[in-house]
């Protein structure tokens, strides 16, 4: 029998040392030359119409270098429902949802560029609550959504309606069950909104270099499950999108899935090479 066992043994942390002496790179940390900075304009409604956006005043600010709408970035990610935009396209579902993004050569330019910014909004009713989500006449948020791409073996969709999937699961005989049960407690239960709390905020640096690579530094759980994410959103080839992940400040599923990501790659989709960074807010 070997003698070569980690049974019983202590191991260092592979990463314990660079985080105990303070030398760990989170994304926020990295910088690059001539990188930009970006701000992201959000939703304040819950649901609405995008009449207008005003984008005028924000590109006369000295050191604005792009903006962006959904009609210049038209991508929708998340596998395998292809249901986000990178930045709302026609309509606004959600309130904090990206409306436009700029990059500009620091953080406070940005962030003046965003005050300045002007979105007309037709509000529509929206839903709050599942039970009133899924009765009959309830404001569609996706009245669009037999256009979008999904998988069929893993939803079944409830036409006109705001359910994605209908599953069905049928076991025993559960009126048997009720008759035969000591105690029958009925009720409805509710919980608070919540947010992991990690704490490295979401972070993401995009660049596309002049040969069309697609280079991404990200607090990013699953780098391959975003890179084919975004491969299938850009109609590209998988290899020419590279997701690096550096060292991760907590994540506990959060981070998982694009976030911070969508508005910078359709900033650096327009910055002529240039690397575009987001570091999200905590309110964000």
């Amino acid at each position: 029998m070997s003698s070569n066992t980690i049974l019983g043994a202590r191991i260092p942390q592979v990463d314990a040392f660079e985080k105990a002496v303070g030398q760990a790179v989170f994304t926020a940390d990295i910088s690059f030359p001539r990188m930009l900075m970006a701000k992201v304009v959000r939703s304040p409604i819950a649901h609405g119409i995008l009449r207008n956006i005003d984008v005028s005043r924000a590109l006369k600010v000295k050191g604005v270098r792009a903006i962006v709408t959904g009609a210049d970035a038209p991508y929708r990610y998340n596998l395998p429902l292809r249901d986000q935009p990178f930045l709302a396209i026609e309509r606004v579902r959600y309130v904090g949802e990206p409306v436009l993004a700029i990059a500009a050569e620091d953080e406070d330019v940005a962030e003046e560029a965003a005050g300045l910014v002007r979105v007309d909004y037709d509000p529509l009713p929206a839903v709050f609550d599942p039970e009133l989500a899924r009765a009959p006449g309830a404001p569609l948020l996706h009245p669009d959504f037999t256009s979008y791409w999904l998988d069929a073996s893993l939803f079944t969709p409830v036409p006109n309606s705001n359910v994605l999937s209908h599953f069905k699961l049928r076991k025993g005989d559960i009126d048997a069950g009720f008759r035969e049960a000591d105690e029958i407690f009925e009720g409805t239960y509710k919980a608070q909104a919540f947010n992991h709390g990690a704490l490295e905020p979401h972070a993401a640096i995009a660049q596309v270099d002049r040969a069309g690579q697609l280079t991404l530094w990200s607090t990013q759980q699953s780098p391959w499950f975003a890179a084919d994410d975004l491969a299938i959103a850009l109609g590209w080839p998988v290899h020419r999108v590279r997701v690096i992940a550096p060292f991760i400040g907590g994540g506990f599923g959060a981070k998982h899935g694009l976030k911070a990501e969508p508005p910078v790659i359709a900033l650096a989709l327009k910055t002529d090479g240039r690397p575009v960074k987001l570091v999200m807010t905590r309110e964000e």
